[in-house]
């Protein structure tokens, strides 16, 4: 019998939408680590100031783990909000906002 040859697993970023704009890091880590372990968070901040605009990413190690937490908090509850969380488009977690003037 032949075996499945096992592919590795990667880091897979994940797409948080609608929270709390006053959700921090460690908000987000508390959400997330019992999923697996996190490599990053970017929180994409508001205009002038403001903490947030609501948006996260987090950089998982593993897309296995990554996939699982997806599964489990989108469209979870949270401070009265509806998450929508979902494996992001791009699996580059943004560094810098990009803005439009």
């Amino acid at each position: 019998m032949k075996e499945k040859a096992k592919r590795p697993n990667t880091p897979t970023t994940v797409y948080i939408g609608n929270m709390s704009y006053k959700k921090d890091e460690n908000d987000i880590l508390g959400l997330f680590k019992k999923f697996g372990y996190i490599q990053h968070i970017h929180i994409v901040p508001g205009p002038k100031g403001h903490k947030s605009k609501g948006i996260a990413f987090v950089k998982m190690s593993q897309k296995d783990e990554a996939l699982k937490a997806v599964k489990e908090l989108n469209g979870k509850i949270v401070d009265g909000r509806t998450l929508k969380v979902s494996v992001a488009a791009s699996n580059k977690t943004p560094h810098k906002p990009h803005y439009r003037k």
